[in-house]
């Protein structure tokens, strides 16, 4: 019966898609609901599922979550985010905005990560989001990133006002 356990609980490790992070967290669950996984695959198939919502919502394909790019950094962020962690999610963002990680600049990347990690719950991508529109001339976009920003609790730097010179 452990051995079962056991293999679900690595097969489980390797996967990245949330929809199938959720398959796989419910059967194994089902299988094996006293094991010494339960609750950690519980959790997995609770954060997975929000991944899944918010990929739905954005218009990801799972392929989205099979990035065969990065370092060892990056795949570990990777996984931790596909499992609902909106930190790792916002460290995705980053390592696109600046290119770490093994992985290239690349904007749209990052604004796809940074939806997800707002949509999980983070303050701070939710305001990254809002700057990034108002600079991109997305107003109605950027103040519902801000409103939402500190509706979680984020409490921006202060900045003085805008004067036009």
């Amino acid at each position: 019966m452990a051995s079962g356990m056991d293999e679900c609980w690595e097969r489980l490790k390797a996967a990245r898609r949330p929809s199938k992070l959720v398959r796989m967290s419910e059967a194994c669950e089902r299988d094996h609901p006293d094991g010494a996984f339960a609750e950690e695959m519980r959790n997995i198939a609770a954060g997975a599922g929000k991944v899944l919502e918010i990929q739905h919502a954005i218009g990801l394909s799972g392929d989205f979550f099979e990035d065969a790019v990065g370092d060892a950094t990056y795949r570990s962020n990777l996984d931790r985010a596909s499992r609902g962690d909106k930190d790792a999610a916002y460290l995705m963002a980053m390592a696109y905005r600046v290119g770490m990680f093994g992985v290239e600049v690349n904007l749209r990347r990052m604004e796809q990560w940074l939806q997800i990690s707002a949509g999980l719950g983070s303050g701070l991508a939710s305001w990254e989001l809002a700057e990034y529109y108002n600079y991109g001339g997305r107003v109605a976009d950027a103040a519902r990133f801000e409103k939402r920003a500190l509706d979680l609790g984020y409490k921006p730097a202060f900045r003085l006002p805008t004067r036009g010179y």
